[in-house]
């Protein structure tokens, strides 16, 4: 076998292993949402349980970063996901490429990604901001179920007030990684869908030839 040969191969193996990080992604990603929410129902169903306990409002406050971190495990796997799609898809012009140039009557070997962007109708275009948007939604009704449980159990106003402080600080840059993440991938356009939703985070106008979700 020549070294061309072996090159090709390689660069087959390596394809293939980048699929095979992207499919456990996803997978990773179906996981981190299936017990995140769970947790999430559990920890509100604590709440409402207690409601009248002076533990009520400490629980609930707590939900907030609880999902912080679910989405942070989340977003940190749909990353991974996009990586893997982006070197897929350099990956497979690459040996597109190679094998018409050894000959070019050949049709593509690899055609997925190519395949997939052609048409949006081929993905699902919602699903990442619908994820965003729902943890914002649980973390306002939190806050909001937080506050009422702390005044009819007589929490001093400076502590509900400290918390909250904290919880904005805390929640200002962390939602300035988030709309970070849209910026970088749907720029990057290899899956994170550009919707009004995103170019609002993104601070700018639709990215040209935007790619459908994964």
């Amino acid at each position: 076998m020549d070294l061309s040969a072996r090159v090709f191969e390689a660069q087959l193996a390596e394809y293939s292993s980048a699929r095979d990080e992207m499919l456990g992604a996803i997978n990773n990603q179906h996981l981190a949402l299936t017990f995140g929410t769970a947790a999430l129902v559990a920890a509100y169903v604590a709440g409402f349980v207690s409601w009248q306990a002076d533990i009520a409002p400490a629980i609930f406050f707590g939900i907030v970063p609880l999902s912080w971190w679910i989405l942070t495990m989340w977003t940190g796997e749909v990353v991974r996901m996009l990586r893997a799609v982006e070197f897929c898809g350099d990956q497979e012009r690459r040996i597109n490429s190679e094998i018409r140039r050894a000959d070019p009557t050949q049709v593509d070997a690899l055609r997925w990604e190519c395949w997939r962007r052609e048409k949006h109708e081929r993905t699902i275009t919602w699903t990442y901001v619908s994820v965003a948007v729902l943890l914002l939604c649980t973390d306002a009704a939190a806050m909001a179920c937080a506050t009422v449980t702390a005044v009819q159990s007589d929490w001093s106003g400076w502590v509900v007030a400290l918390v909250w402080l904290l919880l904005v600080v805390a929640g200002v840059p962390f939602a300035f990684w988030v709309r970070g993440v849209f910026q970088t991938w749907t720029a990057a356009d290899v899956g994170m869908t550009d919707t009004p939703v995103t170019q609002f985070l993104r601070g700018g106008s639709p990215t040209e030839g935007q790619a459908g979700g994964i």
